[in-house]
């Protein structure tokens, strides 16, 4: 946090700019109150030393009451109690008249609401005392107050319009003002005429030397308790920009970026406005919509656009300072409130390592230096619990990563370390009864160390739990209400560019699918089979262009679905033109082109959310002729013509391993939402991931980059350990490719069954390994392959491609040389499979694509279980054909975690809201989101 920039005017002592929130924070040090003033340093601040040292110096008061005159006549104030996450209280009073608010004391008035008595300490902490002064604070009577300012090169006259009676009148609070911390009153103002201008809230100004826009907040004058210290006056601005390439007619909000503007630093009006979520763009010169986040690549709704005096980036910037606070034994931190025997998850600080998960003792009020200070701060006391399969010594039969072990081990750890809740039942039954959420585990026994031994106790009774949090009527109701929405509400959706449907499999639980378009005969046979189980699912086999423009031409059979009856659509659009798995990839390539037919699409459809995926050199590209001539890479277009049909969005490049996938396998996705819903965030990682990277966004103007991480705490960690290999294999039955000629065959004394790889008279179609289905090797040993085995009991397409001559003998004697290259290297059971690509031969493309056993490629059943395809569900085509099915595909748990955020942001809650319909869900959702 920066200093405020101090200010000399002529005839003043020193002027303190404030990069204020809408409400200050005051934070309690040594018992000493201080504000929290958030700051930006903003190109062309100090350009403008010289307006301000010449103004603000001119800046005078021509009419003002005396105290007497300003309480004279006045109905009782009204007084609300504001209690910010510290603890310190603020006034508000609004006034029931058109006259001047009154600076009320703490007093309990006859007839009057409950009046916060400020003498008196809360029980949350220390607070601040509103003492009574003889200077109350001058605002406006129905006639409007008036201020001019002069200097050698201008006049300003400035009316002060009056206070709507919903406007929160007046504001304790502490504030510099010539380098002193003051007690000062915050007044509110309805409005203001400005050299005969009117300004008001959602207006948008040009300020300073470089004509910066802002949107205008809030607008107030700051009233020193101390009468030899001046007013000053400011507006509250959100900084307005827009991107290079667009439009320059519309604007947008910039993330966190809000400042407090004196008076004289306005140059003038902008013809401009600012549209909510239903309102449609009028005759303006300028307008906006969006919130534009650099760092995250997201355009979004602002938060509140229509609350005088609520800033949305005073919003985030208070979420992001917001700091842990101790009241009643519980801890007030984030968003959540943690209790003694709450379940938490810490943060162990390596990266790839999963979680710590402990239940609370109690908490401690710790003071630590600061920058030679001592604050406030405070640790957790927690018993430690461990996954069951970390105390086990080797794996006999079934272990879920959601059974836990309570140690006899108990830590303190910093606040800061928490990440958040989960849960713990007494057993598994009452788990999955309760709650499917990645946040819940089971524990029935307890372990304790004898010498280096480890031994297992059976818990007598269940662990002490939080039952306000566990049993609450909160807790429960979002679970069940979760759950019966899913069985009942599935909206329809559409998918494009299908493929094997990666995008389709995951959103069978969540979504009612109605179309499938491909231009792949293979991939059309392969989703056929969902069809034969839903009626109204329609697999189209073309080019999308061909069955768009089919559905336009011939109205009277339409093919593709209507207009405004699709939920969500999804699509992979052709990544060939952008994959570095390419070598030969181009900007240029005409596959690129069908990304414009998947907005046109969009744009013609109007579904109610969008999910692109692609690969992540899709945000590297550029889209011009040539290079000089490139308007940005297509992720941005993307994004750009997204924005211009009135869709929120926002980027991310995720990576599958992070959300329970074994396989490392980085797809940038762009998730859209029409205006007046809401934009899912992206989802947080459920799983840790050894190999975590960020996603970096750069500024179009100065190149700057902005690395990402998802999450809270270390990247790379996260609630469960990372699906390994092994772990999501490992029940297969195991065979092995003959060797080539000369070579022994090692593993002839176990009698694995061996085959021939090498191609006979199928040609592409040779099968090598188990023809028809087989049993499997032996009982699911993680929750991964109880997953996706179902309630089958064989495996199916558990063969592999045939192998070439050289194929042959990388497998046999290149990989066992020391230190192999990736293509020629076998992966490893106790780390994750490398990206898939369209072809599983070794000494291509693709990385580590022999079998761990180190004798044969990975099967087609094992590739499918690398993407999370559950094992029911058969791939058409040859060898061949299933290869390049798998490595186009989309990863089953990185769509999965999407689709759960978009359900439980907006399906969920709008279900509820609607009194839970269950039938003509579509015209439901239409008339509540006109």
């Amino acid at each position: 946090m920066h200093s405020p920039p101090s200010r000399k005017t002529n005839g003043d002592p020193d002027w303190e700019v404030q990069y204020l929130h809408s409400r200050p924070s005051t934070q309690q040090v040594n018992g000493q109150s201080s504000l929290s003033t958030p700051l930006r340093d903003r190109r062309g601040v100090k350009e403008m030393d010289d307006r301000v040292n010449r103004s603000m110096s001119l800046l005078t008061i021509e009419r003002e009451e005396s105290p007497a005159q300003s309480c004279n006549g006045r109905k009782r104030a009204r007084l609300q109690d504001n209690r910010d996450e510290e603890g310190d209280i603020v006034i508000l009073v609004g006034s029931d008249s058109e006259d001047e608010p009154e600076w009320t004391t703490g007093k309990k008035h006859k007839g009057e609401g409950n009046v916060i008595d400020l003498t008196g300490s809360a029980a949350n902490g220390p607070q601040r005392s509103a003492h009574s002064s003889s200077r109350q604070p001058t605002s406006s009577s129905s006639s409007g107050s008036t201020l001019t300012t002069s200097g050698k090169h201008d006049n300003k006259r400035v009316v002060w319009l009056p206070s709507d009676e919903y406007l929160p009148s007046c504001i304790e609070v502490n504030t510099v003002l010539d380098g002193k911390d003051r007690k000062c009153i915050k007044v509110y103002r309805g409005g203001m005429k400005l050299n005969e201008v009117l300004y008001k809230l959602n207006d948008a100004v040009s300020f300073g030397k470089d004509r910066t826009k802002g949107l205008i907040r809030s607008i107030f004058s700051i009233q020193p308790l101390d009468a030899s210290v001046r007013t000053r006056h400011y507006i509250h601005v959100h900084y307005l920009n827009s991107t290079k390439g667009d439009n320059q007619t519309e604007l947008f909000l910039e993330h966190c970026q809000c400042q407090d503007i004196p008076l004289e630093w306005v140059h003038g009006k902008l013809d401009f406005e600012l549209l909510g979520e239903k309102s449609h763009r009028g005759s303006a010169t300028s307008f906006a919509r969006y919130v534009f986040e650099q760092t995250h690549c997201c355009f979004r709704q602002p938060t509140t656009p229509e609350t005088y005096g609520v800033c949305d980036s005073c919003i985030y910037k208070e979420a992001r300072r917001r700091r842990p606070v101790l009241v009643n034994g519980a801890l007030h931190f984030g968003s959540q409130e943690y209790h003694r025997f709450d379940f938490i998850y810490l943060d162990a600080g390596v990266s790839g390592r999963p979680y710590l998960i402990g239940q609370v003792n109690g908490f401690e009020r710790l003071l630590v230096e600061k920058a030679e200070k001592q604050v406030e701060a405070f640790s957790v006391s927690v018993r430690l619990l461990v996954r069951r399969q970390d105390v086990l010594t080797r794996r006999e039969g079934f272990v879920s990563a959601h059974h836990l072990i309570v140690t006899d081990q108990c830590k303190e750890f910093a606040t800061d370390l928490i990440m958040r809740k989960c849960f713990v039942f007494p057993s598994e039954a009452e788990m999955m009864s309760s709650s499917d959420n990645v946040d819940s585990f089971w524990c029935t026994e307890r372990v304790s160390k004898v010498g280096e031994e480890q031994i297992l106790h059976r818990l007598q009774k269940p662990l002490r739990t939080c039952l306000e949090c566990l049993e609450g009527e909160t807790t429960r109701t979002r679970w069940t209400d979760r759950k019966a929405c899913q069985e009942v509400c599935k909206l329809p959706a559409a998918d494009y560019y299908s493929g094997a449907g990666g995008f389709i499999l995951p959103g069978l639980d969540f979504f009612n699918w109605k179309s499938a378009v491909d231009n792949d005969e293979v991939a059309c046979r392969t989703l056929s089979q969902l069809s034969r189980q839903k009626t109204d699912f329609k697999v189209y086999f073309g080019t999308v262009q061909d069955w768009v423009q089919r559905s336009l031409e011939d109205h009277s059979r339409p093919s593709l679905p209507l207009p405004e009856t699709i939920f969500i659509m999804t699509g992979g659009v052709p990544c060939q033109g952008h994959t570095f798995a390419n070598h030969n990839r181009d900007g240029l390539d005409s596959r690129n082109a069908e990304l414009f037919v998947f907005l046109g699409e969009v744009a013609r459809l109007r579904p109610y959310y969008v999910v692109l995926e692609n690969v992540p050199a899709f945000k590297a590209d550029v889209d011009g002729e040539t290079d000089e001539e490139a308007n940005g890479n297509f992720a941005r277009r993307a994004m750009k013509e997204l924005i211009s049909i009135d869709y929120q969005c926002r980027l991310g490049v995720l990576d599958a391993r992070s959300f329970g996938s074994p396989q490392n396998r980085q797809r940038l996705f762009i998730i859209a939402a029409k205006r007046g819903c809401p934009l899912p965030e992206l989802p947080n990682p459920t799983h840790a991931n050894p190999r975590t990277s960020a996603t970096i966004f750069s500024n179009v103007s100065t190149g700057e980059e902005y690395p990402f991480f998802l999450g809270r705490g270390t990247p790379g960690s996260g609630p469960h350990a990372a699906v390994t290999i092994r772990d999501a294999i490992g029940d297969l039955p195991e065979f092995r490719f003959s060797p080539p000629p000369g070579l022994a065959n090692g593993r002839q004394a176990r009698r694995i069954p061996t085959f021939n790889p090498r191609v006979g008279q199928h040609g592409k179609y040779t099968k090598v390994g188990f023809i028809d289905s087989v049993p499997y090797k032996s009982e699911p040993a993680t929750d991964y392959q109880r997953a996706k085995r179902g309630v089958s009991s064989k495996v199916k397409d558990h063969w592999c491609s045939y192998a070439t001559e050289r194929e042959h003998r990388i497998i046999f004697v290149d990989s066992r040389l020391p230190s192999p290259s990736g293509p020629k290297r076998a992966a490893e059971w106790d780390k994750g499979f490398s990206t898939l690509l369209t072809s599983s031969r070794p000494g291509g493309k693709a990385t580590n694509p022999i079998h761990p056993d180190g004798e044969r490629t990975f099967s087609i059943a094992e590739r499918k279980r690398a993407m999370g395809f559950p094992d029911w569900y058969r791939l058409s085509g040859s060898p061949v054909d299933q290869d390049r099915l798998t490595g186009n595909a989309v990863c089953y748990e990185t769509v999965e975690a999407i689709y759960r955020t978009v359900f439980e942001t907006c399906v969920v809650p709008w279900w509820i809201a609607a009194g839970r319909p269950t039938e003509d869900l579509m015209a439901a959702f239409r008339r509540d989101h006109p």
